[in-house]
């Protein structure tokens, strides 16, 4: 057994009851357990946010509001209990489940979202970043979750989409042999499964928890803080994902991450992505200022 796994191992189990906080997988966050969500749904969208994101928050769930027609919850989780995040979750009534902090902030905050249906009671989930626009229905991505077993649906990493053995060196700055001794139990298949970027996700409530019980096994705590790498948690939800789950991938127009060309063009207020039309807009880093005039709302 590895140093780092024997370490993970031997540390408390952090339970319901001696917290009423629940980490998520890479105990990054941890969420409520008082603010569960126990009213039944099909179909769930759940967003999170911390403080700053306010204004890509209110975008994102105006062009919900506008572009998904079928019943569904709308969900935020709030990391810090930001005021102004709180403000836009009100405004458009969404359920809101509080969040914290377990370390400090940044793009692994994110994680929160891998632990959600441990406090949403729905069937199928789509999990967005809040720096996410939709132009068209996402419907057809539920639809597509009744077409496997345990399904993950996910879209390639634009800048990154090759296979995960050969991601972990150029996307995360790692190894195979350092993956193994954190990780144990990866599959043969997830690594030559298709590295994908995590701001959007859709799954069966049961395929979400086997992703999540699989990285609540791995030793990753240390891994993850990498200074050059601070996206290393998409690289362990993409080996677990790939792993425990049927993962499903999109079109690459369901997930257009503008931080890579050739960027989207415009016809009648409508974003196209090499000729055909996005569903959705990601502004990954540095383009939320790079790419600032692409962010229209749909008509």
């Amino acid at each position: 057994m590895s140093r780092c796994f024997f370490e993970e191992a031997c540390k408390p189990v952090v339970t319901e009851e001696s917290t009423g906080w629940l980490p998520d997988p890479l105990r990054r966050t941890a969420l409520c357990i008082a603010d569960k969500l126990t009213k039944p749904m099909d179909r769930t969208i759940v967003t999170i946010a911390s403080k700053g994101f306010d204004v890509l928050l209110r975008q994102l769930v105006e062009s919900l509001k506008r572009t998904q027609k079928y019943e569904h919850r709308l969900c935020l989780i709030l990391l810090d209990d930001d005021e102004q995040c709180l403000a836009v979750a009100r405004h458009y009534e969404m359920d809101v489940i509080r969040a914290k902090h377990l370390v400090k902030p940044g793009p692994g905050s994110k994680s929160g979202l891998y632990a959600c249906p441990h406090l949403i009671e729905s069937k199928q989930f789509l999990c967005l970043d809040a720096d996410i626009i939709v132009y068209e229905s996402l419907e057809h991505i539920f639809k597509q979750l009744d077409t496997a077993v345990n399904p993950v649906f996910m879209v390639r990493d634009l800048n990154e989409p090759n296979s995960l053995l050969k991601e972990l060196t150029d996307c995360y700055k790692s190894s195979y042999d350092e993956v193994r001794r954190c990780m144990p139990g990866i599959k043969r298949r997830a690594w030559t499964g298709t590295n994908c970027n995590d701001g959007l996700f859709a799954g069966t409530k049961e395929a979400i928890l086997k992703a999540d019980r699989l990285m609540r096994r791995w030793a990753v705590s240390n891994w993850l803080q990498h200074p050059r790498c601070c996206w290393r948690n998409q690289g362990v939800w993409n080996l677990a994902v790939h792993s425990a789950c049927d993962p499903i991938y999109g079109r690459d127009t369901d997930n257009v991450q503008l931080h890579v060309g050739p960027g989207v063009t415009w016809e009648n207020n409508k974003p196209f992505f090499k000729g055909e039309p996005v569903s959705v807009i990601h502004f990954v880093g540095a383009s939320k200022t790079r790419h600032k005039a692409d962010q229209r709302l749909p008509e």
